[in-house]
């Protein structure tokens, strides 16, 4: 990032994925069937590198992200991996909340 301390203040906004590491984590996993991706770690707040291996056993994979609805830049094309797409709809307090207890 071009400045990491703006990113650190911002995280969670678009700008601060990598829309284009996604897009190749998913064409890697639909091609291969397996990758590694990276985790978050919110005790220390960033992810951790290659931390979690993800291979196909079932037919339903689910990738979850504020973004993959946005119809923009890479994340279009991000949107358009995906077989299907459910937004699931939760209330600003119940998300509040939720946010709260993961960083707890």
């Amino acid at each position: 990032m071009e400045n990491p301390k703006e990113a650190h203040a911002r995280r969670g906004a678009p700008w601060t994925f990598d829309p284009a590491r996604l897009l190749t984590f998913l064409k890697t996993f639909r091609s291969q069937g397996s990758v590694y991706v990276p985790s978050f770690n919110h005790g220390i707040g960033d992810p951790v590198e290659d931390h979690t291996f993800v291979i196909l056993h079932r037919k339903v994979v689910i990738v979850e992200g504020n973004y993959l609805f946005l119809d923009e830049g890479v994340l279009k094309e991000v949107s358009s991996v995906f077989n299907e797409k459910w937004f699931i709809e939760v209330g600003i307090d119940k998300v509040m909340e939720r946010v709260l207890k993961r960083h707890i």
